[in-house]
């Protein structure tokens, strides 16, 4: 097994300090993702409003095949599973 993995794939330069793993698409290709709350956050601590970093996100990842994560809020659900099935077994003699 090679110890060394090659990775094609392009980086938003101006967004690199977002990118938090990468996925395999249905063709087993690599795409990044990037946490958008992140680069919202960097870019609004810059001075940007929320308006201005989402359009300037969307901006410099024309055209990059990336995905994006969201954060979203956990809601608090009640679920147990259900028991594991139980084996049918035949006695034979």
């Amino acid at each position: 097994m090679d110890d060394e993995l090659e990775f094609n794939m392009e980086v938003v330069e101006e967004l690199a300090y977002a990118v938090v793993g990468c996925v395999y698409d249905s063709n087993q290709e690599s795409v990044l993702v990037y946490n958008s709350q992140l680069a919202k956050d960097v870019l609004m601590s810059q001075g940007m409003t929320e308006d201005e970093a989402v359009e300037y996100i969307e901006g410099v990842s024309d055209g990059y095949r990336c995905v994006w994560m969201y954060p979203i809020e956990v809601m608090d659900i009640e679920w147990e599973p259900e028991p594991p099935p139980k084996p049918d077994l035949k006695l034979v003699h």
